[in-house]
């Protein structure tokens, strides 16, 4: 967890609680006690927060090409994004999350689904590399033993982005 002051950890709960992210990760973060989350989220949003804990993995997330190209898309964000240090995970997070929502109003991936991408992108369980046509590929991010590139369908050879 992050040392930060009180108003620090309110001011960050309150980001997270406007893009919808699940009460355990803002739990997680802040350290503000869960029973204080979910009233606020409720007030903030007219209706509770979604139950559980966030997904384990992006193999979760990436069943559908749709999902696949969601969570690249956001992994290519949170790669570029610049922060003042690797520990600053969170606000990484946040401003690659805000990037992919202004150009994918339509997307199904939510916050709590893009967290979990950037653990893992940062844990190096999935990679970028670029694929010999120039497009990124996210890689053991599927189910599917074999990654492949969507838009030229070749397998993964390529350098890291």
């Amino acid at each position: 967890m992050i040392d930060i002051t009180t108003f620090e950890k309110h001011a960050l709960a309150f980001e997270l609680l406007k893009r919808h992210a699940l009460i355990a990760i803002i739990h997680e973060v802040t350290g503000i006690p869960m029973k204080v989350l979910r009233p606020t989220y409720k007030k903030m949003h007219g209706r509770s927060s979604k139950g559980g804990r966030p997904k384990e993995s992006t193999k979760g997330l990436t069943r559908t090409i749709k999902g696949y190209q969601e969570a690249t898309l956001f992994a290519v964000y949170f790669k570029s994004a610049n922060t003042k240090t690797d520990e600053e995970l969170v606000y990484k997070v946040i401003m690659a999350f805000d990037i992919f929502t202004s150009h994918s109003q339509d997307s199904q991936l939510d916050f709590s689904g893009a967290w979990v991408i950037a653990k893992e992108v940062q844990k190096r369980i999935v990679s970028l590399i670029k694929c010999p046509c120039g497009a990124a590929v996210l890689i053991n991010a599927t189910e599917e033993l074999n990654d492949r590139c969507l838009v030229c369908k070749l397998p993964h050879l390529g350098s890291p982005v």
